[in-house]
C-alpha cells in the first residue's frame, strides 16, 4: 500500500523534499479543496 508509513520519519521527510523540489507539488488538504471548488 503506497500510503503505509513504513520506515523512519527521515525517509518521509526526504520523500516530501524530493517531491516538492523536483516535481513542484506538495499541497495541504485545504489547498486541494480550494482548487477543486473553482
Amino acid at each position: 500500500d503506497a500510503t503505509y508509513p513504513a520506515g523512519p520519519a527521515s525517509a518521509h521527510d526526504a520523500a516530501l523534499k524530493n517531491i516538492s523540489t523536483f516535481f513542484g507539488w506538495v499541497a495541504s488538504l485545504e489547498d486541494y479543496q480550494n482548487a477543486l471548488s473553482v
